[in-house]
């Protein structure tokens, strides 16, 4: 059995490095992109737009990875934003779903967005332990049905 270190590149040598034998060779940093970008089975790039991050939060398969782009959503305040972060939160209140993380976040970006749209999927999160909380906080920063903010 291969040792996961492996590759054709040996460590401490000036060429390129494998992190994993199952990944590509990392790209050496430049002038027009400072970082290395890896790319493996394990490691998903940070999405560059909006569309790319709420596709990333909305896929069922990949929910493990949606994180880092229900975080971003939140940041960019894109038009694609609540409604990606509500249908995430729809999927994740399911009982027994492991990505309780993934929940949490996207509990606390519709707080900061402060969209009116969330308060169903938000209302719906307050019976769930580890979300309740944030939930509670969320829907005291929307807008009440009357305009003013708050309940």
């Amino acid at each position: 059995m291969r040792s996961p270190r492996s590759g054709s590149a040996a460590a401490g040598t000036d060429g390129p490095s494998r992190h994993w034998s199952c990944c590509s060779t990392t790209a050496t940093p430049s002038a027009a992109s400072p970082r290395p970008t890896p790319w493996c089975a394990w490691e998903t790039p940070a999405p560059r737009t909006p569309r790319a991050a709420a596709a990333l939060a909305t896929n069922a398969l990949r929910t493990a990875y949606a994180l880092h782009p229900v975080r971003l959503l939140t940041a960019l305040r894109a038009p694609e934003s609540v409604p990606a972060l509500i249908s995430t939160l729809e999927r994740l209140l399911g009982p027994d779903e492991p990505h309780w993380r993934v929940a949490l976040a996207c509990v606390e970006g519709l707080g900061q967005l402060g969209d009116a749209q969330a308060r169903p999927v938000l209302e719906a999160a307050l019976p769930h332990p580890r979300l309740a909380g944030a939930a509670e906080r969320a829907i005291g920063r929307l807008p009440s049905p009357s305009g003013m903010p708050g309940d």
